[in-house]
């Protein structure tokens, strides 16, 4: 349901998206993902393997299952204010085990690996997050640096720093407004 600059800056800081563009970079780098790749010929198959021990802010692991409760739920709501129609390549996406995420495309396409650093692809928690709809935006469940204090729409966000981060980019103060 986000697909401009102000929310992203909340939706980067409070999910994690399986790559990143670290800041200054210009490449696909992992984020959730322990690595991820083209595992054809073809490029029309996409592989990514997570990094072990991800927690929701919830304190819920963070699985595949997750992953692609998140891509569908994205193309399922297609939010006219999300970025849902990034994903129109997209033939297929399934889990292997609690680590693997695999995407078929349609076609061949080399800037897939950029296309998954879109904040609209943040990873939700399946269990939590309803499958149709958008998720209220003052009941955030991510596995971010940061979790939600306080919102209050049109006004003001507030961010604490998040216990359950494990990620290799902590927040580097407590609060954010």
């Amino acid at each position: 349901g986000a697909y401009d600059l102000p929310s992203y800056d909340g939706i980067y800081s409070m999910y994690q998206n399986l790559l990143t563009v670290e800041p200054g970079g210009n490449e696909a780098v992992p984020e959730a993902a322990e690595e991820c790749d083209f595992t054809d010929k073809e490029n029309k198959v996409f592989e990514c393997t997570l990094k072990d021990d991800i927690k929701f802010s919830d304190g819920s692991d963070l699985t595949a299952e997750d992953v692609v409760f998140s891509f569908e739920r994205n193309v399922e709501i297609a939010d006219p204010n999300g970025a849902s129609s990034l994903l129109a390549n997209m033939k297929s996406i399934e889990a292997k085990g609690d680590d693997t995420v695999v995407f078929n495309l349609k076609e061949s396409d080399a800037t897939w690996p950029l296309l998954l650093t879109t904040g609209s692809f943040g990873i939700v928690p399946s269990d939590v997050y309803p499958a149709d709809k958008l998720q209220p935006s003052e009941e955030v469940i991510g596995s971010g640096r940061y979790t939600l204090a306080e919102y209050q729409s049109g006004q003001q966000t507030v961010m604490e720093k998040s216990d359950s981060y494990t990620g290799d980019s902590p927040a580097e103060n407590d609060t954010v407004i």
